[in-house]
């Protein structure tokens, strides 16, 4: 693929290419990558797809990449998270805001990610998500690449050993009557965060 003259901020995780159908034409994928502020001078046409390189990938940490579903359209994004250390605002209470809002509440039992059945697409787990106050903010493949899964706080930020799986059936009655044919199962991971819980 051709090489672009461009950098990731550092530290952040980024969007490194997109991937569409071979059966669109290039101007189409120029349209979609101008609609959507994307860079659109990485083009590269492959034997099944079309790529458009964002930033290259030696940019990027080994290991870090994962596969995205874009809508319904077909496109997919290749995310990873790029070399090197994300600089702090020079606001050291909003720094710490930021970081006490990516952590769960101090001791207490809580949903650490969600998984949703290998069938589902991404727009009904979002759905699922939106419906029983979970964030979609991290919603992706997991690292089959064959499920959804929508981590809510990092791992790190739980006792080990504490995890454990719950499996919560519904029937979806508020989602589409296509999507009723059968009982849905969502697997929710469970563990107890760090710290001790508040006096109330």
């Amino acid at each position: 693929m051709p090489q672009v003259d461009r950098k990731p901020n550092p530290g952040t995780n980024v969007v490194q290419s997109y991937i569409f159908p071979k059966d669109w034409s290039r101007d189409r994928v120029v349209g979609w990558l101008r609609e959507n502020d994307a860079f659109a001078g990485g083009i590269e046409e492959t034997e099944s797809s079309w790529r458009a390189r964002q930033y290259n990938p030696d940019d990027f940490q080994e290991g870090s990449f994962r596969m995205i579903e874009v809508g319904s359209s077909g496109v997919r994004a290749v995310r990873g998270q790029a070399k090197g250390r994300k600089k702090d605002g020079n606001y050291p209470h909003e720094k710490k805001k930021r970081e006490d809002a990516a952590k769960p509440p101090p001791g207490v039992r809580t949903v650490q990610q969600v998984y949703f059945p290998a069938e589902w697409t991404r727009d009904r787990a979002a759905r699922w998500l939106e419906r029983n106050n979970y964030s979609a903010a991290e919603l992706g493949r997991d690292g089959s690449d064959k499920v959804w899964r929508a981590v809510q706080y990092e791992s790190r930020y739980f006792r080990p050993g504490s995890f454990a799986i719950r499996k919560v059936r519904e029937k979806g009655q508020s989602e589409p009557r296509a999507e009723r044919s059968s009982t849905a199962e969502v697997s929710l991971v469970l563990g107890d965060s760090l710290g001790r819980r508040p006096k109330e």
